[in-house]
């Protein structure tokens, strides 16, 4: 069984330990109209915090993966491509299963937000957390440029 390189140039523990609850609580306050006052606010927060740590990890973990697949800047147009539709066809499907399936068991939301509201969302999580690691990666890589040219 071949083993994940877990080189992204830095250590996410602690961006992933502010990064997760920071955009879970987000979300909610963004996406659904929420607001501190409504009664199920905390509620809905702390299944934006789940539904943002699936989506960081499951994402992190194909970055990772399509790093390792194409480790060459001369590949980033092909590894950028496939982490977008790989990750993007990925999350949404994912988004509809729970959305579809468990949410409506849990009675999470007051007003249960469309499929577009929670599509949207899911994207715009995934979006910016690949753009996190990938601005992270390039500057990594501009880093090593500079010593290999010094």
């Amino acid at each position: 069984m071949a083993t994940l390189n877990l080189n992204l140039g830095f250590k996410d523990f602690y961006f992933r330990l502010i990064g997760i609850p920071l955009v879970g609580l987000a979300i909610p306050l963004i996406f659904f109209n929420s607001t501190f006052n409504t009664p199920l606010y905390w509620n809905n927060t702390l299944f934006s915090i789940f539904y943002t740590a699936l989506y960081w990890h499951i994402c992190r973990y194909f970055i990772l993966k399509f790093n390792n697949w194409f480790p060459y800047l001369t590949d980033n147009k092909k590894r950028l491509a496939y982490i977008f539709l790989f990750c993007s066809l990925l999350i949404i499907g994912l988004c509809d299963i729970i959305h579809f399936f468990l949410e409506p068991y849990l009675k999470v939301y007051q007003q249960t937000p469309g499929f577009f509201q929670i599509n949207a969302a899911s994207f715009v999580t995934f979006v910016g957390v690949a753009s996190m690691y990938e601005a992270m990666r390039f500057f990594d890589l501009w880093k090593q440029a500079i010593v290999e040219k010094e």
